[in-house]
């Protein structure tokens, strides 16, 4: 029976059709079949054309049952697959229908190659896998280098090939390629093979099927054995270069830190092809956030295995990680932010913390430099919950929970007026949010705002918890602040009290964690009293009253300005002037010496001692009457006491002759001292310094005089001289 086929390519998947009617070729007659080889790479391509739909060439291959074989068609077009193919056994049953795939059943094998309309020219080539082809060397090169290989492909030679030599690769590398030149006319397919045939890493085999510009991959290789790299084109003339890189860690550099928000590890990517690599060291139980800005790339951990593939993200885990970063285009400059965002369990030391999130919270200002890359906020957040972010300025925004493990990064979708943060995790937890470039831009202002989008992001109730000043005077119009929780700048304040008429309040500021307002309060419609202060918000439908928070009182009297009389200075006595005080109160002193307190010294007047010498003194008075303060006088440093003076002259006791001892009579002091020093002097020179004097021959003739210095402990010394006498024989 005759077998007519008929194919097509949708999405990338190979559709195959099966339906009797006419064919070149029948299943049991082999005579209209033409022999290829199955080393097409090396023996070169079979071309053919088809004449109409339904009319299949027929092509023998002289593979056995068991062999592992890649069939490689060149496309007339550059984006659409017109020619499709199946491989067929001598039963007639489909034997491959895949890229790569393996022969079952009996030999011999045909390829049966049709199309949805009739093809002038095609081209196509099979090889055996598991018999590698004789091909280059595909050298190792280094990240941040765009040596490679350079090669062509054209319509005649649309299949190269490279081999990676057992024992010249890591375990784990990077394999590109990238089309040469500005003009779109054509592209590759690139896989790996490992020696038994078997796809290692590259285009799967639906995408084989296409053609790429560019492309990098991540192949995982065995120590000790060797690949087969293949590229297949479209049949258009095209110069490409293709490269293979250690991904285990060889050629990498250290990032600019791995600090929140730290300077970014900067960059220019040459090429499409030019990869950047970036390794560090982790701590296992330490979250990192990654991300390559004005570009693109993925995160490996130390070996070399993919930790994610979309950036940013989030790893943990590790105790070392690699970013890979390039670019879309030539000459585009990257940063590549490394950062460190703590255990999980807590948030970066640098994040603003919120206490609030519901209605919203904001405005943040915040200034993003070279060096400052990142601005965060940390804020109690529920499942299921979105806010909307109004922004002045044009940073990315992302959101993630802090407790989550995984490597998912929320981007707050762009609505051009606003931004939308969704958090979708079936559990409630805090979230953070972070502000960051979106490109290499080293500086950047921005002003940020949010609102829930629909209900609270956090269900807090509605709670009006305390005032930070419970005492207010009604002379005149003042503030009044208000702490809570779920605030808003749209909430009703008001100030009642039974029997008397309910006063509003105008709310002028809202604290960015909604957890303090600012209200301005005309004091002046508020008899004196308690009065209660009640709220009511507009967001989240709800009412929180505090009951008789608020005390007012008359108009406040008026302190007077307390001062020190007299001298400061050790043995004096100051006194506290209290100034002008209206109405007058009764007073309470405390004095105190460089700002503490004085045990003891709680008089009008106080006696300053010899310890306080050097110390600065002042006094605190207050004013006993309701609504007066404590008032501190400017404290005045303590001066040396005066110097004790002689009442009675020193005198010298003995007989001053050459031979003799004479002795110190120090005399009568005021105030008394504590201790003396002598000096004695013969002829105007300094001789001894203690109380008694022998005088020596040699001093004959010569004038004795003898000064006493008197000492007082925080006083100035005091210092008087005896009569001077003549040492005779």
């Amino acid at each position: 029976m005759l077998r007519r086929w008929g194919s097509a390519l949708l999405g990338g998947l190979l559709i195959l059709t099966l339906f009797p009617g006419a064919a070149r070729a029948a299943d049991d007659d082999t005579t209209a079949c033409v022999d290829i080889s199955d080393q097409g790479i090396s023996a070169g391509p079979h071309h053919g054309s088809i004449a109409a739909e339904g009319e299949p060439d027929c092509l023998r291959l002289p593979s056995p049952e068991g062999a592992r074989i890649r069939v490689l068609v060149s496309y007339p077009s550059a984006l659409t697959p017109e020619v499709t193919w199946q491989v067929h056994n001598a039963d007639g049953r489909i034997a491959c229908a895949a890229s790569g795939c393996t022969l079952t059943g009996p030999g011999p094998y045909r390829v049966l190659v049709g199309g949805d309309r009739a093809v002038a020219d095609y081209a196509i080539a099979v090889q055996r896998l598991d018999q590698n082809p004789t091909c280059d060397t595909l050298p190792q090169g280094r990240f941040g280098d765009v040596e490679g290989v350079t090669f062509g492909l054209s319509a005649d030679t649309f299949v190269r090939c490279w081999t990676v030599p057992a024992g010249a690769h890591a375990t784990r590398e990077t394999l590109s390629f990238t089309r040469l030149g500005t003009a779109w006319a054509g592209g590759i397919a690139l896989a790996v093979h490992d020696a038994a045939g078997a796809l290692v890493c590259g285009n799967t085999e639906t995408r084989l099927n296409y053609r790429y510009q560019d492309d990098i991959f991540h192949c995982r290789f065995t120590a000790g054995a060797a690949y087969t790299v293949i590229a297949v084109s479209n049949r258009t003339d095209g110069q490409y270069r293709i490269n293979r890189r250690d991904a285990t860690g060889a050629g990498c550099q250290a990032p600019a830190t791995t600090g929140f928000g730290g300077r970014a590890s900067a960059g220019t990517v040459a090429a499409t092809d030019d990869i950047h690599c970036y390794r560090f060291s982790a701590a296992a139980g330490d979250h990192y956030w990654i991300n390559v800005r004005g570009g693109h790339g993925w995160v490996t951990d130390s070996t070399g295995a993919i930790e994610c593939s979309s950036l940013p993200c989030r790893v943990t885990g590790r105790t070392g990680y690699q970013v890979l970063a390039t670019a879309t285009a030539g000459a585009t400059p990257i940063r590549v932010d490394t950062w460190n965002l703590g255990t999980g369990s807590g948030v970066p030391a640098s994040c603003a913390r919120q206490l609030s999130s519901a209605p919203g919270f904001g405005p943040i200002d915040g200034e993003l430099t070279a060096d400052r890359t990142a601005v965060c906020v940390a804020l109690p957040s529920s499942s299921y919950s979105s806010f909307h972010v109004r922004l002045s300025g044009d940073p990315d925004v992302f959101h993630l929970a802090v407790a989550d493990s995984g490597t998912g990064v929320g981007e707050c979708i762009d609505y051009t007026t606003v931004r939308e943060c969704g958090r979708w995790a079936d559990d409630a937890a805090e979230t953070l949010l972070i502000f960051t470039p979106a490109t290499a831009t080293d500086r950047l202002t921005f002003r940020a705002e949010t609102t829930c989008s629909s209900e609270p992001c956090f269900p807090d109730p509605y709670t009006l918890s305390s005032l930070l000043s419970a005492d207010a005077s009604n002379h005149a119009p003042g503030p009044m602040w208000i702490v809570g929780k779920s605030l808003d700048v749209t909430d009703q304040i008001s100030l009642t009290r039974a029997g008397h008429t309910t006063v509003p309040a105008v709310v002028r500021h809202l604290t960015a964690d909604r957890t303090q307002l600012t209200v301005d309060v005309d004091f002046t419609r508020l008899a004196a009293g308690t009065w209660n202060v009640t709220g009511t918000s507009t967001f989240r439908p709800g009412q929180s009253t505090l009951t008789g928070a608020l005390t007012v009182h008359g108009p406040a009297p008026t302190a007077g300005t307390p001062s020190i009389s007299g001298t400061v200075r050790v043995g004096a006595v100051v006194k506290a002037a209290t100034g002008k005080w209206d109405p007058v109160p009764s007073f309470t002193y405390q004095w105190t010496a460089n700002g503490t307190a004085i045990k003891g010294a709680t008089g009008a007047s106080y006696s300053i001692p010899a310890s306080l010498r050097g110390k600065r003194l002042a006094v605190r008075v207050t004013g006993k009457h309701p609504h007066y303060v404590q008032v501190t006088t400017a404290s005045v440093t303590v001066g040396y006491g005066v110097a004790p003076r002689a009442t009675t002259r020193p005198k010298i006791k003995g007989t001053a002759r050459a031979g003799k001892t004479v002795k110190v009579t120090a005399g009568v002091w005021s105030p008394k001292a504590t201790s003396y020093r002598y000096e004695w002097r013969v002829a105007g020179k300094l001789v001894a310094t203690t109380a008694s004097l022998k005088l020596k021959k040699t001093w004959t003739g010569k004038k004795l005089t003898l000064t006493v210095i008197a000492k007082r402990t925080g006083h100035l010394d005091g210092r008087a001289a005896a009569t001077t006498v003549k040492i005779r024989k």
